[in-house]
């Protein structure tokens, strides 16, 4: 089921995400070229909130589900799809912790006590990002035979779990996080994925080598001179491809390596995608 939340209620339904709002809290206003709304849809019988961006130009364009790290839905996540939806894609990005009435958190505000994730079962936000995926097939404005999933930190997993489960997922791209330790159901997948990789996350990214094995063609993967966090993920900002505001990066990470790492995958994500 689709609905979309009026006008006049938007802005209390993302500042209900939110841990401390104000200025800071607040993603840049979409483009010219884009319309953003929140929008809300069924999984079971709990109700996710979300936030979709499109582009006004498109009659019909791929769409991609953006999935948040650990903090939830917050601006930078909200930022992110207004990049993918200026690319041409409708950007479907769920807040998760929205089953659990758990808000976000912004970068600036510091690590919370607990993430905004906590609690929440893996399969059943697996289940909520197919009823995604379907709220996106059934969306007019959206080519349902090319919908493909985002995912950074924790996101990564649940792409590649929803990658397990749905076959007809035209690309996923993942960003530094853990990948599913089930070898035999992981090489099951069909759907082509491209990771992006910090060359310092070790553990983490030693993990590919492996994925490479179990999927051959199918898994693409680039590692990059940076820590973590590189491409919006708790410890970093997003970086924009081209033109706009430059987000400044945590003073933990090195500025140039993390920027330009951002600007290279932010490339090879578009041009996987399309």
């Amino acid at each position: 089921m689709r609905r979309l939340i009026a006008p006049a209620s938007l802005a209390v339904g993302l500042a209900a995400w939110m841990a401390a709002p104000g200025d800071a809290a607040q993603a840049p206003p979409p483009p010219p070229s884009v319309a953003a709304q929140a929008v809300s849809y069924t999984s079971g019988t709990a109700t996710i909130e979300a936030y979709v961006a499109r582009p006004k130009s498109a009659a019909r364009a791929p769409g991609v589900i953006v999935l948040h790290d650990d903090l939830g839905l917050n601006s930078r996540f909200r930022e992110l799809a207004h990049h993918f939806a200026d690319a041409g894609f409708v950007a479907l990005a769920p807040h998760l912790p929205s089953r659990s009435k758990t808000p976000a958190s912004e970068p600036g505000q510091g690590r919370p006590p607990r993430p905004a994730v906590a609690g929440l079962a893996w399969n059943q936000t697996v289940n909520d990002l197919r009823a995604a995926l379907a709220f996106l097939q059934g969306d007019p404005g959206v080519n349902p035979m090319r919908i493909s999933a985002v995912g950074v930190g924790w996101g990564e997993y649940r792409v590649w779990m929803l990658a397990e489960a749905e076959p007809t997922l035209y690309r996923a791209v993942v960003f530094y996080g853990v990948t599913p330790a089930d070898d035999d159901r992981l090489r099951t997948i069909k759907t082509r994925v491209q990771g992006h990789y910090a060359e310092r996350d070790y553990l983490i990214t030693a993990r590919v080598l492996k994925t490479k094995q179990l999927l051959g063609d199918r898994f693409t993967y680039y590692i990059y001179p940076t820590v973590p966090g590189f491409f919006g993920g708790g410890t970093g900002l997003i970086q924009p491809a081209t033109g706009g505001s430059v987000i400044s990066l945590p003073s933990g990470l090195q500025q140039a390596p993390a920027a330009a790492a951002a600007r290279l995958a932010w490339t090879r994500t578009l041009e996987f995608l399309r």
